[in-house]
């Protein structure tokens, strides 16, 4: 038997606005209506539409939010990274061990003083239903930030080179700039300290969008992917 309803959100709201505007035309009782309840099915029908146009405003308006904070926190980034290193060369040329209490910041490690981070496991990597793609991954410790890339694998060719999507120092990442028209996209994770030491990448895990298989093996890379002290 035929499906009344259509499946879809959009295609429903379509085909009701189609129907009141038709039964609008008609006499109702002909189709065991009334005036009242065709009347009312459009009123629903007009609410239905405003409210999945709010939807689609605000969802355009959430992805413009996070481009605009994902800027300001590289911007706000870098920023302490130039005031802390001034603040380094300060304490460096004057010798004071009061400068850094009085900045209120650690002083930097130094250099061999501790090892790479334990590579991380990259646990889960799931599509939420509006779109983004949800990273999970193992903890590395304290004051230990991570470097997410992501491969993206096209409709036909090998897949592209390897490039960077973040860096948090969150064991949960989404992904809300997800390339379209591609096969899947893989991720992969490495932990780092503050000093620059890093750990080996992780496991690649990979999100197929129905083309082709995009799961990538699961392996762990060696010693020799580790970041430089």
């Amino acid at each position: 038997m035929a499906r009344r309803a259509k499946k879809g959100e959009g295609a429903f709201i379509w085909q009701c606005r189609v129907l009141a505007e038709h039964w609008d035309t008609i006499d109702p009782a002909a189709i065991g209506l009334t005036p009242q309840r065709v009347g009312a099915f459009d009123e629903k029908t007009q609410a239905a539409r405003a409210a999945a146009a709010r939807v689609a405003r605000l969802r355009s308006e959430l992805d413009a939010a996070m481009l605009a904070k994902g800027e300001a926190l590289a911007e706000l980034r870098a920023g302490f990274g130039a005031a802390t290193a001034s603040i380094d060369a300060h304490a460096k040329a004057t010798r004071d061990p009061g400068v850094y209490p009085a900045a209120r910041i650690a002083s930097p490690e130094k250099p061999g003083k501790r090892p790479a981070p334990p590579t991380p496991r990259l646990e889960r990597v799931r599509t939420l239903g509006y779109g983004p793609i949800e990273l999970r991954f193992t903890p590395c410790g304290e004051r230990i930030f991570y470097d997410v890339q992501r491969r993206v694998r096209p409709l036909d060719g090998p897949p592209a080179a390897w490039e960077h999507v973040t860096s948090t120092g969150h064991q949960r990442v989404r992904d809300r700039r997800v390339p379209q028209g591609v096969a899947g996209v893989a991720y992969r994770v490495r932990a780092r300290r503050t000093s620059g030491r890093a750990s080996g990448w992780s496991n690649e895990v990979g999100v197929s969008f129905g083309c082709e298989p995009c799961a990538a093996a699961s392996t762990v890379r060696g010693s020799g992917d580790r970041g430089a002290a």
